[in-house]
């Protein structure tokens, strides 16, 4: 996983959010709030959905691929803290990503665990330091946790899936393939063959 740059929204929605936000804050009991956030998310579209939407899927790495496990395409925005626990964060920017149907529905659905002192378990890709908690072994192709927070997050999201580590396996054989083809253009003065094998490897 690595980290994703996140940008600010237009002004329009981002004010959107903010009024959507204002309106759950609103509801005095907790049970409340879940209702109202659950029943504005459900019914919330528009231009500002359709912008909001826009943005998170041009973050996305790649094509548009899940922010989690960058192989599946992104389908749908999921609730980094889930609004079923914090329906006051239901429309909070910073708490939107986007996701792939088998890492939000499928793995991740309602869990956030946290440690003793209440901060977060489960790792966000738009954290600056997000690729510090994981290493690849590219023998095998899996994603290894290197903390407590990595190897939560790799549990949560079901990142060993066997799929997962045979895309990442073909990915680190096609890298080690296109530098060894700019070495060998470098060697040659190849500048033409060099530029290819560096257009690739970007």
């Amino acid at each position: 996983m690595r980290s994703i740059p996140r940008p600010d929204l237009q002004d329009t929605a981002a004010s959107w959010l903010k009024r959507k936000t204002a309106f759950i804050a609103r509801k005095r009991s907790p049970a409340t709030r879940k209702s109202a956030a659950n029943e504005a998310w459900a019914n919330s579209r528009g231009n500002a959905m359709t912008a909001i939407k826009s943005v998170l899927s041009k973050m996305a790495p790649g094509r548009q691929r899940c922010f989690y496990c960058h192989d599946s395409e992104g389908s749908s925005i999921d609730h980094y803290r889930p609004k079923t626990l914090w329906p006051e964060l239901t429309f909070t920017w910073t708490n939107l990503m986007w996701a792939c149907s088998r890492c939000n529905s499928n793995q991740k659905r309602d869990q956030f665990p946290l440690d003793a002192n209440s901060g977060a378990l489960l790792v966000a890709p738009t954290e600056s330091d997000c690729a510090s908690h994981f290493y690849i072994d590219c023998q095998l192709g899996e994603i290894v946790g290197d903390s407590i927070r990595g190897k939560t997050t790799i549990e949560i999201l079901g990142l060993r899936r066997q799929t997962l580590a045979q895309q990442r396996t073909k990915a680190i054989r096609l890298l080690v393939y296109l530098i060894a083809q700019y070495e060998a253009a470098k060697h040659r003065g190849d500048a033409a063959e060099k530029s290819s094998a560096l257009l690739f490897i970007s």
